[in-house]
């Protein structure tokens, strides 16, 4: 069974905290806590982003991955009020391996778009479509993540993971483009109780941590399907590019 929760005064808390900065981080490296009141069927108000505009393309938690929690989607403008996109307690070197998303299309909060996302048990999922004048090119995701071959990732400054990306096979689309690629976070043992306390936190774990990033280009439209699960990153991507096409081919 998928699930709904609604926002409230575009406020969500992970971890007790609300969502404002660190959106593309916390999307793959914080539990999600709800707070809202959750049901089974969207809100009246979110059935209808559901079915207009471009939050027409997002998967409806009816097509969710079973056992999924959904957010209510906000537009990438709103994200970006609610405190922008950057990486709060998490840095990066080089800075691409947490901005590669962002870099590629010049900086989602200057976007007409929508995002949306949730969870399914520990893991976090997201998912966000935007309109980009002239049509997206994909491989400037390539050229963005191969700034960042190999890298490094810091949580608070206390301890550090080896940061892997790994191209995988794209979509067969026919009448679109895709770039898939496996984000992998690796993480040594905890030295002591605090820095297995800041993995918890992001919810990360000692050793492999992996991110399945699937990006695809149709029309005038920049897809982004993020999940832990490659075959349900995969999936939304689809169904998005499908979406895509029935509302705004």
């Amino acid at each position: 069974m998928t699930k709904f929760v609604r926002r409230s005064e575009r406020e969500m808390h992970f971890n007790g905290r609300v969502f404002g900065r660190g959106l593309m981080a916390v999307a793959m490296a914080v539990t999600l806590a709800l707070s809202s009141v959750v049901s089974d069927q969207p809100s009246a108000e979110a059935s209808q982003r559901w079915s207009t505009s471009l939050a027409s393309v997002l998967v409806p938690p009816d097509q969710q991955a079973p056992g999924s929690v959904t957010m209510d989607p906000i537009t990438l403008a709103q994200a970006a009020e609610d405190g922008g996109l950057g990486t709060p307690g998490m840095t990066s070197s080089p800075e691409s391996c947490l901005s590669f998303a962002d870099d590629s299309v010049g900086g989602l909060g200057t976007r007409t778009g929508w995002m949306q996302f949730g969870r399914r048990g520990p893991a976090i999922f997201l998912q966000v479509v935007a309109k980009i004048p002239g049509g997206f090119d994909v491989n400037r995701v390539r050229t963005a993540v191969a700034s960042c071959a190999t890298g490094t990732m810091t949580l608070e400054g206390k301890i550090t993971g080896q940061v892997t990306f790994v191209e995988q096979r794209p979509l067969r689309l026919l009448f679109g483009k895709s770039f898939v690629t496996r984000m992998t976070t690796t993480f040594p043992k905890p030295a002591n109780e605090e820095e297995a306390a800041l993995l918890t936190k992001y919810n990360f774990h000692e050793g492999e941590c992996p991110a399945e990033y699937v990006f695809v280009a149709v029309g005038n439209l920049f897809i982004w399907s993020l999940d832990p699960d490659p075959a349900i990153a995969v999936r939304a991507a689809r169904i998005m590019y499908d979406r895509a096409l029935r509302y705004h081919g």
